[in-house]
């Protein structure tokens, strides 16, 4: 593999992913984005009226709320169901896989994020930059996994090795996208504070904004790995299309 990748190119080769997969990446969006408003903004304003003598905002919305409540673990079901389908449709439709060909492995993609999410953050516990690095050498498991088919350790193990010569590029690439969404969130908490509601709530628009740019940034992570493992395995050339 030629190791010489440029952080040009790969910002380039994510968003052509993203464009070769615009209607998966629509879905995905909109079907997660509408579920966590409808839950959050919903039960907010459906309480906000409540007796004050009588506060039954704060457990009702503990119990069925997007955090750690019955909500919450629904919009977990549905994100990881969902991220698992948006890695087979863009690896599927980089011809890098047939999809129906073999059951999906649900519980491992769980298993891989879990462990993945504790390796990553015990990293960044030690510093930021080991953080950094264990971060882009996992980039392309998620791939292994499906594609491959590989056991979570394995694919781990895979990905960890493959990434290691354009670790730095990847890492850069990283830091501009987590820049750029920084903005935007900036921008969408301003907005946030601008639309709240009279009872402190966040307004229904703030609620969505803060939704949406999340979710893109999940497909914007999945393009990325998906594009990461194409020039590892060599196969982009289907993308030149898309940059011309």
């Amino acid at each position: 593999m030629d190791e010489k990748v440029r952080v040009g190119e790969l910002i380039e080769g994510t968003i052509a992913t993203v464009r070769e997969n615009a209607s998966a990446a629509g879905i995905y969006i909109v079907v997660l984005s509408v579920l966590a408003t409808a839950l959050e903004w919903g039960l907010g304003a459906a309480l906000e009226g409540s007796d004050p003598l009588v506060d039954l905002s704060g457990p009702v919305m503990a119990y069925l709320g997007v955090g750690a409540g019955i909500g919450g673990l629904l919009v977990l079901i549905v994100a990881v169901v969902s991220q698992y389908l948006l890695w087979e449709a863009m690896l599927e439709n980089g011809a890098l896989m047939v999809r129906g060909r073999a059951p999906r492995r649900y519980l491992a993609f769980v298993g891989l994020a879990i462990l993945s999410g504790l390796g990553t953050g015990l990293a960044f516990l030690a510093l930021v930059v080991p953080g950094l690095i264990v971060l882009a050498r996992w980039v392309a498991a998620p791939a292994y996994l499906i594609r491959q088919r590989m056991g979570v350790i394995e694919a781990m193990r895979q990905s960890w090795y493959a990434v290691k010569g354009i670790t730095t590029p990847i890492v850069f690439t990283f830091l501009i996208g987590v820049f750029a969404v920084s903005v935007l969130g900036g921008l969408v908490g301003v907005g946030a504070f601008v639309t709240m509601a009279d009872g402190g709530q966040p307004g229904f628009l703030a609620v969505l904004g803060n939704q949406l740019l999340s979710n893109a940034s999940s497909v914007l992570q999945v393009a990325f790995g998906v594009f990461v493992f194409r020039r590892l395995t060599g196969d982009v050339n289907e993308l030149g299309a898309v940059f011309e």
